[in-house]
């Protein structure tokens, strides 16, 4: 993982949103649609991933009753450097949120 990944990964998302005085009812809210956001995200790029075979196999799991861990063990069995992808699907969208932000003048 680059240096600019780390650094937004690390980077406090709410403080560089001047969001820390929001009420806790609202901050939940918008925490909520930030990881909805993410989830999307690193969703797509998974699906992207995975080979044909691999989708059908992952929506047979998705499908039943499987535990988070065997879905995460099937993704890191087909997707080697998961951990990385998801941590640059994150860092992207943090920094496009902030950039979208200080574009509105938040």
């Amino acid at each position: 993982m680059n240096k600019a990944v780390q650094d937004y990964l690390s980077k406090n998302i709410i403080a560089e949103l001047g969001l820390e005085n929001v009420p806790p009812k609202r901050m939940e809210e918008i925490l909520l649609a930030f990881g909805e956001i993410i989830q999307g995200r690193i969703n797509i790029r998974v699906l992207d991933e995975l080979s044909e075979t691999d989708k059908d196999e992952f929506d047979k799991l998705l499908g039943s009753e499987t535990k988070p861990e065997t879905l995460d063990a099937f993704l890191k069995s087909k997707i080697p450097d998961l951990d990385n992808l998801v941590g640059q699907v994150i860092a992207d969208t943090k920094q496009e949120l902030v950039e979208k932000a200080k574009i509105l003048g938040a």
